[in-house]
């Protein structure tokens, strides 16, 4: 799972002909200095490496998993006061600087990620607090939704990190057992494309998405 990022990396930049090499960083690893390479890379919009946060599948025994594991990388649990206010506010873990530095110079896209990491969350709203954001959307999230009052109470939450959600519907689990149905999710990264002149699938295929997205 983890290697198809930076296979992905790969070939939506390269030219078909020459490989465009990608390679992960392991925030988890002992080579950390490679992060700083990572940062610089972004700012000149030349992507070579997948930063993995919480540890890669090549060195499972650095994963982040437990909640020990949690707190031997980010320190104490995050704590706020009675008005929800961020206390702890202190960046005294690499894995608290790395996030802050991502989240305040970049707007980031979560996808897959439901926003319930307390960690990450913490971040985001010592940002939003120090920063004064209000009401300003700086992130993203693509989040899925099977009813309204959900899709409320998913805007409210992120509302308070200044992440836009951008929603598609999974329809409501009918039978024991069953996964939820993920397939809004690629027609939205179809519509997405679309709109800003991406071409990600033949056009044949891209018309049967958009008949089905009219329907």
């Amino acid at each position: 799972m983890n290697a198809s990022y930076e296979s992905a990396v790969g070939e939506a930049f390269g030219d078909g002909q020459i490989p465009y090499l990608c390679e992960e960083i392991d925030l988890c690893n002992e080579r950390v200095y490679r992060v700083f390479e990572f940062f610089r890379s972004l700012t000149v919009g030349n992507p070579r490496w997948v930063l993995h946060l919480h540890g890669y599948y090549r060195n499972p025994q650095r994963l982040i998993l437990t909640e020990e594991d949690y707190l031997s990388r980010y320190g104490e649990f995050p704590a706020y006061d009675k008005d929800g206010r961020p206390l702890n506010v202190n960046l005294n873990s690499l894995h608290r600087k790395v996030l802050w530095a991502l989240c305040i110079s970049h707007p980031l896209v979560f996808i897959g990620f439901s926003l319930d990491d307390g960690f990450f969350v913490h971040i985001l709203q010592i940002l939003r607090q120090d920063l004064q954001l209000g009401d300003d959307f700086k992130h993203f999230a693509i989040m899925h939704y099977t009813t309204e009052e959900e899709r409320e109470r998913i805007a409210e939450k992120l509302s308070l990190l200044n992440t836009l959600p951008i929603f598609y519907y999974a329809p409501p689990l009918t039978t024991p057992g069953q996964e939820t149905d993920h397939s809004g999710l690629k027609r939205l990264i179809y519509k997405l494309a679309e709109e800003v002149g991406v071409s990600v699938v033949p056009d044949e295929i891209a018309k049967i998405n958009r008949r089905m997205l009219e329907l």
